[in-house]
């Protein structure tokens, strides 16, 4: 058997997002999950998650039989679950991973790259590790953007790629830019903070930890600044800044994991989720009962509902997006 899914008590309160229940827990086992960290939802119809878990290194995948909530099955079953066949010795310290529609990527901090995994079977592999000043020291977090199709190509210097990987070079301080085809190096984001400076500056950046992009702009985590940083995708320019140092609603303190969700930006910290507007306006502040660490987050093909890895617990939250009226409502509450 496996585990069964524990609703939580006490829930969230009516709106925005609601807490379904959690599915896993540790052990090295299939079917557990054993230091889960990062997580991402592969592409419809399968409608599978896979985790990442730093205490194999493993890359496990679960079948939507085999995690419950949200009107899905009940229990996490080894039969759902299947390990990625990557090579022997391939990953060494697995963090972030993220599906872009046709691989996976996935940051090994260890090895100071960040692989393409083709899929299903996981046996092709090739890295991004970069060169000279561009080599990536720690990597920790991957997104991916797509150009749109409407936009123009400059007229004069070097074309922009079709597609973008970005990727939270955090022993650097930035966030790397590059061609998701040829893995050529397009642009450094950021400049490098001393992290036992408190004070904040616009564009720098001490520890990123997540990153997702969305509509042109890049969202960035930085876990020692207790900010989200937002720069433009295609200038590396920085925009603005979202939350503050601290512990109070729309604060952050030492925040891991971001997504965009619906047009809203939702952020990780140990023991809660926050949500904002793009522009940075707090939405819902939910802590989570029992949460001990919680790190990566993903939603599915369709954002009905968001997941959220806690790493020392072992275990997934499930979280059901919910905008409504009634949010709204307490929302305008909860920022009064």
């Amino acid at each position: 058997g496996g585990s069964v899914v524990r609703p939580l008590a006490g829930g969230a309160k009516p709106g925005w997002l609601v807490l379904s229940g959690s599915f896993g827990e540790a052990g090295s086992e299939l079917g557990h999950l054993d230091a889960p960290w990062g997580i991402t939802m592969l592409s419809s119809p399968s409608g599978a998650l896979c985790v990442a878990e730093r205490g194999g290194p493993r890359l496990q995948i679960v079948q939507p039989g085999g995690f419950a909530g949200c009107g899905m099955d009940t229990t996490l079953d080894a039969a759902h679950c299947k390990a990625l066949s990557l090579p022997a010795g391939a990953v060494d310290d697995v963090q972030d991973i993220y599906f872009d529609g046709e691989a996976l990527w996935v940051a090994d901090m260890g090895n100071h790259c960040v692989h393409r995994v083709g899929l299903p079977d996981g046996n092709t592999l090739s890295a991004i590790s970069g060169e000279g000043a561009h080599e990536l020291a720690y990597p920790r977090a991957i997104a991916t953007q797509r150009r749109a199709a409407s936009a123009p190509q400059p007229t004069v210097g070097p074309q922009l790629p079709e597609q973008l990987v970005f990727i939270c070079d955090s022993g650097n301080g930035r966030v790397m830019a590059y061609d998701a085809a040829t893995f050529a190096h397009v642009r450094s984001i950021g400049t490098r903070s001393d992290p036992h400076e408190g004070a904040f500056v616009e564009g720098e950046l001490a520890l990123p930890l997540g990153v997702a992009a969305h509509n042109g702009e890049i969202y960035v985590v930085d876990a020692m600044k207790h900010r989200v940083s937002v720069f433009g995708a295609s200038s590396g320019r920085y925009v603005r800044c979202i939350g503050e140092p601290g512990t109070g609603p729309g604060q952050l303190k030492s925040p891991f994991g971001v997504i965009v969700v619906r047009g809203m930006l939702l952020v990780t910290e140990a023991t809660r989720v926050q949500l904002f507007t793009l522009d940075g306006v707090l939405r819902l502040a939910l802590q989570i009962p029992g949460a001990q660490n919680l790190s990566g987050v993903c939603a599915d093909v369709d954002e009905q509902h968001v997941y959220v890895c806690d790493t020392s617990r072992g275990c997934v939250y499930v979280l059901d997006v919910n905008w409504s009226d009634e949010g709204d409502r307490y929302a305008e509450q909860l920022n009064e």
